[in-house]
């Protein structure tokens, strides 16, 4: 199907009975598609190498993949914003590995449930502006975002997060050009894992930190400030250990200068030298 200029599915019911709900691998719509208000699919959505030429809108869409994938977005193209919010649920799971989206991927208050496999796969996935997971989102099963590039925002802020028995959120070498909020409620059961990692701020919230996390590798431009004691904690929860996220704490509270004491970065690295190897 190409040179659609817009495609609208608002409110269908699809029906793959024991196959997919709705196959459009290359499928091109030169301006927006909207599968929403109330869009039901029972079977997968497969947009493989999908181009839509605007907005991509999933809001208050059920998506079910019958025991299978409930979206199949691999290479999946978005000039504009890509939706799923507002009531989104998806049983099954949701590959965007590799796609691009041109401005904003909004999940705010989703539901995605992977079904005994992950919730969302989107390695390699590109986002110009911002990704919010926030405000009532909920994972059963791992949101994978391994190698991700997002341009602004990555939004977990009030979201819960459970691998079940996986990581909770994988992020191994993510880009995040502004704001990682993991804030305000903040839940993951299960280690997150942001080795290799760049991201500008990382705010977060003692409280919202799981028992495990891995941390080597990566760097940022500011986090919340909380007092060194407590981030060697934070710390602590890798379940090996390696220098290299002491010395980026210590580079941090040294670059606060007037907003703590001069001493303060220089205890992190002699606590990190005291527990050494065998942290855990």
């Amino acid at each position: 199907m190409h040179g659609l200029t817009e495609l609208l599915t608002s409110g269908a019911h699809l029906d793959g009975k024991d196959g997919p709900a709705l196959t459009a691998q290359g499928l091109t719509v030169t301006a927006d598609m909207y599968c929403r208000e109330r869009f039901q699919a029972a079977g997968e959505i497969d947009l493989s190498r999908a181009s839509i030429g605007a907005q991509l809108g999933f809001t208050g869409a059920h998506l079910d993949g019958k025991d299978g994938p409930a979206l199949t977005a691999q290479g999946l193209t978005v000039t504009a914003d890509m939706f799923g919010r507002e009531g989104f649920q998806a049983a099954g799971t949701i590959d965007l590995s590799s796609a691009s989206i041109g401005r904003q991927l909004s999940f705010t208050g989703a539901h995605l449930d992977g079904k005994d496999g992950r919730a969302l796969i989107a390695q390699g996935l590109k986002v110009t502006a911002d990704m919010f997971c926030r405000e009532g989102f909920q994972a059963a099963g791992t949101i994978d975002l391994d190698g991700a590039s997002i341009g602004a925002q990555l939004g977990f802020t009030g979201a819960h997060l459970d691998g079940k028995d996986d990581p909770a959120l994988t992020a191994r070498e993510l880009t995040v050009t502004a704001d990682m909020l993991c804030d305000e409620g903040f839940q993951a059961a299960g280690e997150i894992n942001l080795a290799g990692a760049k991201i500008g701020a990382l705010l977060d919230e003692k409280e919202s930190w799981p028992p495990l996390l891995d941390l080597d590798g990566l760097t940022y431009r500011a986090l919340t400030y909380l007092p060194a004691r407590d981030r060697i904690d934070w710390l602590n929860r890798s379940a090996g250990y390696s220098p290299q996220p002491y010395e980026q704490l210590a580079a941090y509270y040294r670059q606060l200068g007037h907003r703590a004491s001069p001493i303060v970065w220089t205890k992190v690295l002699s606590w990190a030298a005291e527990i050494g190897p065998g942290v855990r």
